[in-house]
């Protein structure tokens, strides 16, 4: 971030420097034409007046030729002359020989020095024939002061001529030119202040820009994540719908069979016939339970989940077994040791790694490698791939092949319902990546998937939990089929065809069976006797609902035991009903096993122990 602010702050720096480059080279120029211009006024200005001193020589040295007092006087007036003309003369006399052989003022444009004797300079000046500057004795004047030898036609020395002349001028080009400069001087400056008040103006919307972009491609993001949210919101709830239809007819499909299969007469064909009725059965019920999966409002029981738990209970279970000898497909596994734990369903995770597992092997395609990995991932800032993760401890789940990979094309719609690219007579619904999609961000979780070459990369994050996972125990094993032994049961279910089904198979349990077709007809009877144990159809459209119908029932009888059946997933009501004091929830369409082995549970625990964990078929 830093590294990127200066490489953008870079042409405002470059262009302030030359700025100020600019602004340096110009005021040493303007110093150096001021300090040139009086340098060279300064020459002429002594050029002019040792000029001058020539010209007062000749003059001076031709009038003192003869020496008389009449030569004197005619000096006199030529400086009285001279002074009167140039202004600026401060002082002119001449210094010679007098009467009594000292060298004195014998002329001067001063009266007081007429007659005083002359300096010692003066007199050095005289001896050595030198012109002298004595500019220091009137720098108060800012005057040039020459004591300049007089030489006669033969060359001696015969007076001085002191020449005092002040420096100052009506020419104002220096000062009009050192005003140009600093006025220039000062507009340059402007100008840089204000180019560095509009670099910051240009920084500021620049960075104004910067962040409307992000905040716009922030909001394209979040706009196709709802849309895919929307849409996968719209089909879970069709395909619920729906769900719970099929429920009740697979249950006949489902049920008939294990009760017919108890018949003794049946042939090895018709025993064969009757398995794969039920199968078949069992696989539509496999479907409908991914349907279902897509529908997120679905409220599953949350619980402590290892997910290395989970992957490898799967991968030790046959069905596992039975996809490896299909696809011939390497598969390793790099668990990390200790591994946070997740809040979530158990059954509900173990169907995402079972479906990104087996679209794994079917893109390597009996070749290739997949590998199954899970690390602890902490992320400062958000990650940015399928979708954005933001910052947080998450647990990852990495499921990668070595096979065909995805075509970029349609890589944002393998989440899709029903969207496959497998050709056809090959298995599968198009459901196991939207099951995937739908399971995880129920979890609060994210997905990442990009193209490995070869391969692909499925990445799952799902928040970390601070919470420790319990310890594994030993599962009871599978009960043998109950005998009712005479114990009443009524069945409550709005539907005549599951509602029979039901009643056959408690029946051929041995147990004394009474059928409600709706809440009202349950009420009535139980008002007037009581049973041993209520199965309660949660979702009935006319009249008292399922979860109505149980309150009322407890206020009948307190310690009803009950068990929920429904062709829905596990919804509010389901686990309000538990909440009230109800039992397991099974899910149509169920088996006769299924059955026996819940009611058997429920009948044989006391009435106030704590809900049961939902039982229901995945």
């Amino acid at each position: 971030m830093g590294s990127s602010r200066t490489d953008s702050n870079r042409p405002y720096l470059l262009q302030s420097l030359f700025q100020i480059t600019v602004l340096v080279c110009l005021l040493i120029f303007v110093g150096w034409s001021l300090f040139t211009m009086r340098q060279t006024e300064e020459r002429r200005f002594r050029f002019e007046a040792l000029n001058r001193c020539r010209v007062l020589e000749v003059a001076i040295a031709d009038i003192l030729h003869g020496g008389s007092k009449r030569q004197v006087d005619q000096i006199q007036k030529r400086i009285d002359k001279l002074v009167q003309s140039d202004p600026r003369i401060v002082r002119l006399s001449v210094i010679a020989k007098a009467a009594d052989g000292r060298y004195r003022h014998i002329a001067s444009s001063l009266p007081i020095r007429v007659g005083k004797p002359a300096r010692e300079e003066d007199l050095e000046a005289l001896s050595s024939g030198k012109i002298i500057f004595l500019d220091e004795d009137y720098r108060d004047v800012g005057a040039l002061d020459i004591t300049y030898p007089v030489r006669d036609f033969d060359g001696r020395t015969v007076a001085l001529l002191g020449y005092t002349v002040s420096r100052e001028t009506n020419d104002h080009t220096p000062l009009v030119l050192s005003g140009l400069g600093l006025l220039t001087f000062f507009l340059l400056l402007f100008h840089l202040l204000q180019a560095r008040v509009l670099a910051r103006q240009d920084r500021s919307i620049q960075q104004s820009l910067r962040r409307q972009l992000q905040d716009e491609e922030s909001l394209r993001s979040m706009a196709e994540e709802l849309h895919q949210a929307k849409k996968m919101e719209a089909i879970g709830l069709l395909a619920g719908g729906v769900a719970h239809d099929l429920n009740n007819m697979l249950m006949g499909i489902v049920a008939l069979p294990d009760l017919l299969l108890e018949d003794d007469n049946l042939t090895p064909r018709q025993r064969e016939q009757l398995a794969d009725i039920r199968d078949a059965g069992r696989r539509i019920a496999d479907v409908v339970a991914d349907m279902q999966a897509l529908s997120r409002n679905s409220a599953a029981s949350r619980e402590i989940v290892d997910l290395n738990r989970i992957i490898e209970e799967y991968l030790d279970s046959p069905e596992y077994q039975e996809l490896c000898r299909h696809h011939g497909v390497d598969l390793s596994t790099e668990l990390e040791f200790c591994l946070p734990a997740v809040i979530g369903t158990g059954s509900h995770l173990r169907k995402v790694v079972m479906n990104l597992i087996i679209n794994a092997m079917e893109a390597c395609d009996r070749q290739g490698q997949i590998t199954v990995s899970t690390a602890t991932h902490s992320l400062t800032e958000p990650h940015k791939g399928y979708e954005t993760v933001p910052p947080g401890k998450y647990v990852r789940l990495r499921i990668s092949d070595t096979g065909s990979g995805i075509d970029p094309d349609i890589m944002g719609q393998v989440f899709d319902p029903f969207f496959s690219k497998k050709g056809l007579g090959r298995s599968g619904t198009g459901l196991g990546l939207a099951v995937c999609w739908s399971i995880i961000h129920d979890h609060r979780g994210y997905i990442d998937l990009y193209t490995n070459q070869p391969g692909s990369v499925f990445d799952i994050y799902l928040p970390a939990s601070v919470l420790e996972t319990p310890l594994l125990t030993e599962q009871d094993a599978p009960l043998p089929r109950a005998q009712g032994n005479g114990a009443s049961i009524m069945v409550l279910d709005d539907e005549s065809g599951p509602r029979s089904v039901i009643c056959d198979m408690l029946r051929s349990l041995g147990y004394q069976v009474l059928e409600a077709g709706s809440g009202e007809d349950a009420l009535e009877i139980l008002s007037r006797r009581k049973v041993d144990l209520l199965l309660l159809d949660m979702v009935m459209p006319s009249g008292l609902s399922g979860l109505e119908t149980y309150r009322r029932v407890i206020s009948l009888h307190p310690d009803q035991k009950t068990l929920i059946v429904s062709g829905q997933a596990e919804t509010n009501d389901v686990r309000e009903a538990q909440r009230l004091g109800a039992g397991l929830f099974l899910k149509k369409p169920l088996n006769l096993q299924q059955l026996a082995t819940a009611i058997h549970t429920e009948l044989h625990h006391p009435p106030d122990s704590a809900p049961h964990p939902d039982t229901s078929s995945s």
